[in-house]
């Protein structure tokens, strides 16, 4: 069970940062990052 959970945490890891360094090179990283607040956002106020 943990060696699972340990390979799709070091996946995710490693697909988040890709993205992150794809974000970056286009100069889309500020917009995507508004984005996943502002979604973030959304699903903390409706828990209130």
């Amino acid at each position: 069970m943990l060696g699972g959970l340990r390979m799709a945490a070091t996946d995710t890891f490693e697909i988040l940062s890709k993205m992150t360094v794809r974000a970056r090179n286009d100069g889309e990283l500020v917009p995507r990052l508004a984005f996943v607040m502002l979604w973030g956002l959304i699903f903390v106020l409706s828990y209130f």
